[in-house]
């Protein structure tokens, strides 16, 4: 204990002779002692060329130790405490409210919007996503209001019929994306055997698909 004691009363007294021959050279110096190159001038002399000490350094600029800098700054922040094992057995708190079962929001629609497919195919009356991304926010707002009305009312309007989806598949090639796809909107009832046109509707040539399309069924 002696030997340490020693110990640590030379270094101390060897940091405060450096610092007091170190003050005396910066004020030869025209008063640079703000310089960072002054500092890490000195740090070099004491032997902390590699370790940023900076409680050392505060404590060196100040003219105390150190340890009486260490002491002032643990009056100052609080304490922490040790954890155990009753720290982490808390009680649970409310369950969350059930996120399915809550109204839409307009971040749930940003957030719609910004996951969608650009290249995707329309919907009803050719509204494709682009067109729904360039809406005012004024126009935006009416949507999740109006599935709202939808959500509380319980009811289903009569433009939402029951729709089917075939896959359009080229010679060789698989359907890889929705804008393959076609989508049969029927009253209510579903398509029989893969290709069979039901009563009361008629089989045509799609114009527009190309020279691969395939034959669409229409209402009459």
């Amino acid at each position: 204990m002696k030997l340490r004691r020693i110990q640590e009363e030379m270094e101390s007294c060897t940091n405060q002779l450096a610092s007091e021959q170190w003050m005396d050279t910066c004020e030869q110096m025209d008063g640079r002692t703000n310089s960072a190159r002054s500092w890490v001038t000195l740090r070099a002399l004491l032997g902390q060329r590699k370790a940023n000490n900076a409680a050392a350094r505060v404590a060196l600029r100040e003219g105390g130790s150190a340890q009486v800098m260490a002491e002032k700054a643990a009056n100052i922040f609080p304490q922490t405490f040790t954890p155990n094992a009753d720290t982490y057995d808390m009680d649970s708190g409310p369950p969350d409210a059930e996120v399915m079962n809550s109204p839409f929001t307009m971040n749930e629609l940003e957030h719609a919007i910004q996951r969608a497919n650009v290249r995707s195919a329309a919907g009803f009356g050719g509204v494709g996503i682009t067109h729904v991304k360039n809406l005012p926010t004024a126009y935006k707002k009416a949507i999740p209001q109006e599935f709202n009305l939808l959500r509380m009312s319980r009811t289903k309007p009569d433009e939402w019929l029951h729709s089917i989806v075939k896959p359009m598949s080229k010679p060789g090639k698989p359907p890889s994306s929705f804008a393959n796809l076609v989508f049969h909107v029927m009253p209510g009832q579903d398509h029989g055997k893969h290709g069979e046109c039901p009563p009361g509707l008629v089989a045509r040539r799609q114009p527009k698909i190309g020279p691969h399309s395939v034959w669409l069924q229409d209402l009459v």
